[in-house]
């Protein structure tokens, strides 16, 4: 979840990675990996100016716009100090019918620790099995590890954040739709910009709110909101998918980068 390709261009990120995957307990997966290298996608560039906008949107506070395709160390790549990496740690459990619990830890040495939790569940609505109503929430957790590379960001370290999202929607044959609501804590007037902001420099961005291009869910003291629907039209031969969405962004006012609240509504075509 912290970790993610996100090709929303052409070429997406890529990582240099070591792990096991273990399934030996009953509907379980754990996973142990370590993380050494980070090569910047397309979508980086988006985010050429670094600083907290880019750091809270999935990539480096240093210079995204000139890294596409150099694996680089992967604080050098986020914060531009030389670190020992990511490892990581994560299990998630499937035993239950409908639901689907996940845990992960990130600990990118002399940087920050930061816990992801998520839990999915769907059934059968009682009045018709066509109709298949699911909630979920998500929660994550940052402090930080190291004041060195965190000082490489202008502030003054001492990250310790919180996120939580929430989603509840239905799907009816081919038809899904939902609304979710995340909200991050919130910066004091002293504090730097990335105290109470979410930091994931290597793609990571798993919110149910965040729209394509704007991801202010992750800065200091966002409420946000996003609608979404979609329909999937294989049942007349295309395994075709139209998916429309809003998204809505409460700005607080120490937050870092911007003083005025922002919306994004946009589409997305998809043909397999």
């Amino acid at each position: 979840p912290m970790i993610s390709s996100d090709d929303a261009r052409m070429l997406p990120n890529l990582v240099e990675a070591y792990s096991i995957t273990n399934k030996n307990v009953p509907d379980t997966t754990i996973e142990i990996a370590h993380t050494t290298k980070f090569a910047q996608g397309t979508f980086g560039r988006a985010y050429g100016a670094g600083g907290i906008l880019a750091a809270t949107a999935g990539y480096s506070a240093v210079d995204p716009s000139n890294q596409v395709g150099d694996f680089k160390n992967m604080g050098s790549y986020a914060v531009g100090e030389n670190t020992a990496g990511v490892s990581i740690l994560s299990a998630t459990y499937t035993g239950v019918k409908g639901l689907k619990l996940q845990l992960w830890d990130y600990y990118a040495y002399d940087l920050i620790n930061v816990i992801y939790g998520e839990a999915n569940f769907s059934w059968n609505c009682l009045l018709s099995d066509s109709v298949k109503p699911f909630v979920a929430a998500q929660f994550i957790k940052e402090n930080e590890v190291g004041d060195k590379q965190l000082k490489a960001l202008g502030g003054n370290g001492n990250i310790d954040s919180t996120y939580w999202g929430a989603k509840v929607g239905a799907s009816v044959e081919n038809f899904t739709a939902y609304v979710a609501y995340s909200q991050t804590s919130s910066n004091s007037a002293t504090d730097s910009d990335y105290a109470n902001a979410i930091i994931s420099p290597w793609g990571g961005m798993p919110a149910y709110t965040q729209g394509m291009v704007t991801r202010h869910q992750f800065l200091a003291g966002t409420k946000a909101y996003k609608l979404a629907a979609s329909y999937n039209f294989k049942a007349f031969g295309p395994d075709f998918k139209a998916v429309l969405y809003y998204a809505n962004f409460d700005m607080d006012k120490n937050n870092g980068y911007t003083v005025g609240d922002a919306s994004e509504s946009g589409f997305d075509l998809i043909y397999n």
